[in-house]
Formats: structure tokens, sequence, C-alpha cells
């Protein structure tokens, strides 16, 4: 009788309770179902290479392992790197046998630089100590080609015979870059890096696009911000949605992730130039570019702009769309 009589006096809080309770559930209910499609959507973008180029196919291993004694073999690290299949045998080798600066001397600078294997210590540290615990064999898949550029999906195994055929199994994509007769090559999902020296000018704002690094499913550009007036300018007025993010020809949109544009507030002072360093949702796929650099909201006299009492109607904005690839 007494717990009849406190949900009766009670009643409203009760309502009010279960009412929370439910929003609660459905706002993660509804956040775990958009986080589970935008990874649905990111594997499916990197997967339609395959579909989107002609030239995909099974090589070099059709299929198989490149096993131990394949890369045990005597003439392996006097190949040439000509090829592919020779290039990644060597590597391999080199790798299996911690010949480390032979190893090293076989990445392209720009891997180097985007990985921050700066020296072949780091390169030991953090790439011979963990891919290379035990020696590996492989297979690869091509995945997609353009210009000088060939990516390659490559399964990794340990000694299949020395184990019994129970060593796990590790994959990451490989980019072969064919230069002056022989190949170079971009690890551990690191696609290609390039200088782009793009620049775009408005409402006294400079942008400039520099270096951009590529990788499987990323890109990391470096983006050089200059305001040219005599007014603090805010370069994350939009405080609920996208500030910076790139955009596609379609439209599509590839979100920043976790800048300073996404987690605070991004001011510049007057006759000032700040360097930033972004990374975008943005999957490889060579039939997909993104064409603009876009910052959403741009406050132009942020001081104005606090002191004004209705922030949401302040005009004195703009924005800025950046061509990203020439």
């Amino acid at each position: 009788m007494r717990i009849t009589t406190i949900i009766v006096n009670n009643k409203k809080y009760i309502l009010y309770s279960i009412f929370i309770v439910i929003i609660i559930i459905v706002v993660i209910t509804s956040l775990n179902t958009y986080y589970e499609f935008q990874q649905n959507q990111k594997s499916q973008e990197f997967e339609s290479n395959i579909n989107n180029n002609n030239n995909t196919s099974t090589v070099n291993t059709n299929g198989n392992n490149v096993t131990i004694d394949n890369l045990e073999d005597n003439d392996v690290s006097n190949l040439y790197e000509n090829t592919i299949e020779n290039t990644m045998k060597k590597f391999v080798n080199y790798c299996n046998n911690r010949k480390i600066s032979e190893a090293y001397a076989m990445l392209t600078d720009d891997c180097k630089n985007a990985l921050y294997y700066t020296t072949e210590e780091a390169f030991e540290e953090h790439y011979i100590n963990e891919r290379f615990k035990e020696p590996q064999e492989y297979s690869m898949i091509k995945w997609s080609e353009t210009d000088n550029r060939t990516l390659y999906l490559v399964k990794f195994y340990g000694d299949l015979l020395a184990t019994g055929g129970e060593s796990g199994t590790s994959q990451e994509y490989y980019t072969f870059i064919y230069n002056n007769g022989s190949y170079k090559i971009n690890i551990n999902n690191f696609v290609y890096g390039e200088d782009r020296e793009i620049e775009y000018q408005k409402d006294g704002i400079t942008i400039k696009v520099g270096h951009v690094d590529v990788f499987n499913s990323y890109e990391r550009a470096q983006i050089t911000i200059t305001n040219n007036t005599e007014n603090k300018i805010c370069m994350t007025g939009n405080k609920y949605s996208q500030n910076v993010y790139l955009r596609n020809s379609d439209g599509t949109v590839y979100s920043s992730i976790n800048s300073q544009f996404d987690i605070g507030t991004v001011v510049i002072n007057p006759n000032f130039t700040m360097l930033y360093t972004v990374e975008f949702n943005k999957t490889y796929n060579i039939t997909n570019e993104a064409k603009y650099l876009v910052f959403s909201d741009v406050i132009l006299n942020y001081d104005e702009y606090l002191q004004s009492e209705n922030k949401l109607e302040y005009s004195n904005r703009t924005s800025l769309v950046v061509d990203y690839n020439n």
C-alpha cells in the first residue's frame, strides 16, 4: 500500500524520469547506428577501387604465399628492383634478416617523412619490431594503378611451415613508386605525398595548401592561413556543424578528424600567419578525388562578434572554397 502511495504521489516525477531514460537510449542507439553507417561507407568506398579499376587483379603471387624458402634464396639480395615482384621479395628478405639499412634505403623519402621514420632507428622501432617480430611470408593482390604508382594489398603470415599453419595473419597496403627504371616502396598504408602549393585569397584572408600525405583511409594536409586584415578573424564560426572539410565534385563531404577546427575556437590575430596540419576522413580512391577545401563559416571581425547581442544573426561572415587539387 505504501509503495502504491509513493507511486501515486510521485507519478509526474517517475514519468518524467522514464521519458528521460527513453530519450537517452534513443540518442545512444542513433549515434551507434550512425557510426556503423559511416564505417561501412568508409570500407565500401575503399573497396570500390577494385570495381572501378580494370587493371585490378591478383598478381605476382597468384594468391599463393611467397614462402620463407623463396625469400631466403642466396640470390634474393642480388635482385634488381626493376619489377614489383623483385622489389617486394628483396625488401621482405632484408626485413626478415633485420638488414635495417638496406630495407630503409628502399623506402621513398615521402614515406619516411609521412610515417615519421626519419632515422633508421625509428624505422626499426616502429615498423620492423612490430611487423617482423618473426620472419614473414606474404601474398599480394593488386589494388589500383595510376601513372607511376601501383597499390597492393599485402597479407603477411609467419613461417607457416615452422608453425604448422597456425601463425597469425595481418595485412596492410604497399605502394610501389616507379622512377628512373626501378621501384621504391611506401609501406604501412601510406599511398603517396605531394606538394600542391595552392594559394587562394578572399576578404583579406590567404589560404595556402602545401604538402598533402594520402593514406588508404585518410588524407593529411598542411594548411597555412594568413589574416591580412586589421581585425581578429575566427575560422570556426559554425558551432553546430563542420568548420573545415573536403568536398568532391558531386557534393560528398569528408570531415576533418579531431583537428583544432573541431575541438576549439581558432582565432587568428591581425596580420598574422598560422600553419595547421589537418587530417580528413577521405578514403583513397583513384576515381574520386576531393576537389575543394572548404571553410564553412569565417567570422571577419571576432571582437565585434563577441560584443554583439545576437550572435546567431551576426552577418560579417564569409565562407572560403579553395581548389584542393590542381
